[in-house]
């Protein structure tokens, strides 16, 4: 048996390095019920947040914990998840997720359940941050994000290319409903 790895480990295998992994986690994180997750698992979220932005989490060799003034806040990252979380829900309701700034133009659009990617990004004050990795991470992939095409779903998923479902439940439910329709008119 393997002796558990520090939080900052953790968040890095949990993150990945590799974009595809970096936008699923992205995804899974504007998924997030805080109110379900207990303080370990919102410190863990927090550190993962942290990780995903690029921040230096030098563990502390006094108490073995990690620096606080580097990780962002808990409220910080309630309330990016939760704009995360309205935007890709506007982009599932065929709404264009944009903006346009002296420091950041783009727009993201899903076309035929995939993601459509114009504009770019440049750097810009700190607080904007966790949108701009946001972005970056699904313009990088977006070739492999993709819109599940169950009608009652539409949530965007990474996927391969011929993947048109988010999950297997969401192609099960599809699946269900066409036998029931076709067996019992």
């Amino acid at each position: 048996m393997s002796p558990p790895s520090d939080p900052v480990t953790q968040a890095r295998q949990a993150v990945g390095s590799t974009r595809e992994s970096r936008a699923r986690w992205l995804l899974k994180f504007s998924r997030l019920n805080f109110q379900n997750l207990g303080p370990d698992q919102v410190a863990q979220w927090q550190v993962g947040v942290a990780v995903f932005l690029g921040l230096d989490l030098r563990l502390q060799t006094q108490n073995g914990g990690f620096a606080p003034q580097q990780l962002p806040t808990t409220t910080e990252v309630r309330q990016w998840q939760k704009d995360l979380k309205q935007r890709l829900d506007s982009l599932a309701q065929g709404q264009v997720w944009s903006n346009v700034s002296a420091q950041l133009r783009f727009a993201l659009r899903l076309s035929g359940g995939r993601l459509v990617v114009q504009g770019t990004i440049t750097p810009l004050h700190q607080a904007d941050r966790f949108m701009v990795k946001a972005v970056e991470t699904l313009a990088n992939v977006r070739d492999r994000v993709r819109q599940c095409a169950r009608e009652d779903c539409k949530q965007a998923f990474v996927g391969n290319m011929r993947q048109t479902y988010c999950t297997a439940t969401c192609r099960g439910t599809v699946n269900t409903r066409r036998y029931r329709q076709q067996s019992h008119p």
